[in-house]
């Protein structure tokens, strides 16, 4: 059975633009000139813009017409843990970060693996505050609602594009036992996990993630140059650290990060067993 004529001519439209026979800086032909051109009722026209719109290739622009949708050349972060290979030198271990890069490190040691990838990172020096735990932090650090945590904040960009948002929070006994760095708004060169593995003898173990998708928040919208009404949600990867220190051999959470990473240029890869070496690539969706 064929396809609805609707789909039919969607994915016409998708080869054209994927060909690059649109100009990306003007609109698309209108509805009138399409449902002309194709022979078909405004009403499946309007059903294949929105098809199109579902895939993430065009933005609706109210009264301007159909657009383009700025495509980005997807970023793959690993979220399982990688190690570094006996003879590479172009690929971050644990000896760096031990989780991996964007999905949970902080500063120059979170862009490992975006230089492995032959990208360019940068991230903007941490925004610092002593905050009031909320329920969510209060139950990933097991501390009561409303205690002191150390919250770091970061914008992050790839190839000088914003690419994500992380926050990490730290219970203040980490600083208070002489982690003294994580209240400085400046870069942990080594990574948060490092410095706290020669500061504290803490060592991390282990860490869960969770993710979710939503709607981006004002904020968000704002930093990533995106449309309200792109409707492009974003992920929301939640990384609970657990360590261990010489106090306790008991895993024990120590710090949460939150991060924010837009769906229209960002995907995510989890290793388990034995896969073949090297970086995977972008998958085409």
């Amino acid at each position: 059975m064929p396809d609805p004529m609707y789909r039919q001519i969607a994915e016409q439209l998708r080869e054209e633009i994927e060909s690059d026979r649109f100009d990306a800086d003007k609109p698309l032909p209108t509805e009138s000139q399409l449902q002309v051109s194709h022979k078909v009722s405004r009403n499946t026209i309007r059903q294949a813009i929105d098809l199109l719109d579902g895939w993430g290739l065009v933005e609706k622009r109210p009264g301007s017409g159909t657009f383009i949708r700025k495509q980005y050349e997807p970023f793959v972060t690993t979220l399982s843990e990688w190690q570094k290979k006996s003879g590479s030198e172009d690929k971050p271990g644990s000896e760096d970060e031990s989780d991996s890069g964007l999905g949970g490190g902080e500063g120059a040691a979170a862009f490992n693996e975006v230089k492995a990838r032959g990208r360019m990172g940068k991230f903007l020096s941490p925004r610092v505050e002593i905050q009031l735990a909320s329920k969510n932090v209060s139950e990933r650090l097991r501390v009561p609602p409303g205690t002191n945590v150390i919250s770091r904040h970061q914008q992050r960009f790839i190839d000088g594009q914003p690419w994500s948002l992380q926050t990490s929070y730290y219970p203040m006994d980490l600083s208070d036992r002489g982690a003294t760095q994580l209240l400085l708004a400046g870069d942990i060169k080594e990574g948060a996990v490092k410095y706290l593995g020669d500061v504290l003898q803490l060592k991390q173990v282990g860490y869960r993630d969770r993710i979710a998708v939503r709607r981006a928040n004002e904020t968000e919208l704002r930093f990533f140059g995106l449309r309200e009404d792109a409707n492009i949600p974003v992920f929301i990867l939640l990384r609970t650290a657990y360590g261990v220190d010489g106090a306790s051999t008991e895993p024990f959470p120590f710090r949460f990060t939150e991060s924010v990473f837009p769906s229209d240029r960002n995907q995510f890869v989890i290793n388990v067993g034995n896969v073949p070496d090297g970086l995977a690539e972008p998958a085409k969706i």
